[in-house]
């Protein structure tokens, strides 16, 4: 028995993510669009604690990192979740 998840993908984000989470992946029963103030997508298991995700392109995390914007990010994923509950993605 697979244990059920929702997400929250910040409406901000590419359409291909909500339809990712919406349909390839069977245990994500619930997925809200909606803007969101830290990450981009916050992933909790129906028993268990959210887990945020930061999402990042080459490009735009190399620009975070220089002008601070990332450390700035990953303090307030920190301060809202916790850094066992917090992830930075980056494609590629």
């Amino acid at each position: 028995m697979s244990e059920s998840v929702s997400v929250i993908v910040d409406k901000r984000e590419p359409d291909v993510f909500y339809d990712l989470f919406h349909s390839e992946i069977s245990a994500v029963e619930q997925v809200e669009p909606v803007q969101i103030e830290t990450g981009d997508f916050v992933v909790t298991p129906g028993d268990g604690e959210p887990c945020v995700f930061e999402r990042k392109t080459p490009i735009d995390f190399v620009g975070s990192f220089k002008n601070g914007r990332l450390e700035a990010q990953i303090n307030q994923m920190y301060d809202v979740y916790s850094p066992e509950q917090s992830y930075l993605l980056v494609e590629g």
